[in-house]
């Protein structure tokens, strides 16, 4: 779980992590960030060692980042089996996120 809430905790910025010396995603509401995972996946999910990232959770932090104002745009690029299927059930419209998949659901 830890590789998982560690990317999570990158896209939203956590401080705690920056106080410790840890990069993470220092963005605000003009800037535009580009999102590339690359894994295995199957429906609803995409591979990290030892966990899953079900989209959920993807799209949680996606809805938290706008609502952070951390951008103005968010393009997301996922190339794995299935990936498709993380955007099943789409998110907002008025929140800015641009996404392209290597496959469908």
């Amino acid at each position: 779980m830890l590789c998982i809430q560690n990317f999570l905790t990158v896209l939203n910025s956590d401080k705690s992590l920056a106080q410790n010396g840890k990069k993470v995603v220092n963005s605000g509401p003009d800037d535009h960030i580009y999102v590339y995972l690359i894994d295995h996946g199957a429906p609803d999910l995409i591979a990290f060692p030892h966990k899953y990232l079900y989209s959920k959770d993807l799209n949680g932090a996606f809805k938290e980042m706008h609502q952070a104002k951390k951008y103005a745009k968010l393009v997301v690029n996922i190339e794995a089996c299935n990936s498709g299927s993380m955007f099943e059930k789409p998110l907002p419209k008025d929140i800015n996120v641009y996404v392209t998949t290597s496959a469908n659901p």
